[in-house]
């Protein structure tokens, strides 16, 4: 055999260079398989964009169906909707990302924040607070307003709360009005002619008056209230006073010049009787 032929007969190996050139085709060809899905995957996962820029239209202040009307008809998506509290009305757009006016990619989404209209509140408890300035801190601290005080006469004391409305407990948008009703602290005079003065001093106090007595000679029972100011069944504040006109019998009086009951005074007698005249 030949000197440095090989053993056995094996067939020589072929070099790197002499390679067979599909293999190259293959591993291109895998390339641009993976390359097209990772793009075809980054439109399904980033809203399809085709790469063409379109401007961004104005939506806020409008409804979302509008808004939703206007981006479809420049190739974009209404994205995320995000509910906030406000005065406009339900469902108004009040911002949106990107602005109006940007470039933004065709199927591409724009976020936005609704109007869910006012922030809910709950009414709170007005009644029987001492004034309607007391109110009006507890309303303010709930972002609720006083609307209209009236007055009514009550024996409670002048301007307690007496009623509200709405009610506690109410849920209401916030800035709404809440109306309430104050005791003026009038209350009407009791009727206590006729009456003994110690019963009529009794009614009056009790119903929160003060009493003051003025004495009358009368031949009506003596303590009778012979009359009473203010009158029956008028109006008059708590704690004031009502004096009433009380029957005696014998209330003294200084006596009138020309009164012949007038008692006149016995001329002044020296020791003996005699009447002392002057020198």
């Amino acid at each position: 055999p030949t000197a440095g032929a090989p053993v056995g007969g094996a067939p020589p190996l072929e070099p790197e260079s002499k390679r067979s050139p599909w293999v190259w085709v293959g591993i291109a060809a895998l390339i641009l398989i993976v390359a097209g899905s990772a793009l075809f995957l980054g439109r399904v996962l980033f809203g399809g964009s085709t790469g063409e820029q379109v401007t961004v239209p104005a939506l806020v202040g409008k409804t979302v169906q509008v808004a939703e009307q206007s981006l479809t008809s420049q190739g974009l998506k209404l994205g995320e909707q995000t509910p906030a509290a406000s005065d406009q009305p339900k469902g108004t757009i009040l911002t949106q990302n990107p602005a109006a006016g940007s470039q933004l990619a065709k199927g591409q989404s724009v976020s936005v924040s609704v109007s869910a209209g006012r922030a809910q509140v709950q009414v709170p408890t007005l009644t029987g607070l001492p004034s309607s300035d007391d109110a009006r801190v507890a309303l303010t601290e709930v972002q609720l307003v006083l609307g209209t005080v009236t007055q009514k006469d009550s024996d409670q004391p002048e301007g307690m709360v007496l009623s509200q409305s709405p009610t506690s407990g109410t849920t209401v948008n916030a800035g709404t009005k809440v109306n309430i009703t104050v005791s003026n602290g009038m209350v009407s005079v009791p009727n206590v002619v006729n009456q003994s003065e110690a019963q009529a001093q009794a009614t009056l106090q009790n119903a929160g008056f003060n009493v003051q007595v003025v004495d009358q000679q009368s031949n009506q029972p003596d303590g009778t209230v012979l009359a009473q100011s203010p009158v029956a069944n008028n109006k008059a504040k708590k704690g004031s006073t009502v004096t009433i006109t009380v029957a005696r019998s014998n209330v003294q009086s200084p006596p009138r010049a020309n009164d012949p009951q007038a008692v006149v005074p016995a001329p002044n007698t020296g020791s003996d009787g005699g009447v002392v005249t002057p020198n």
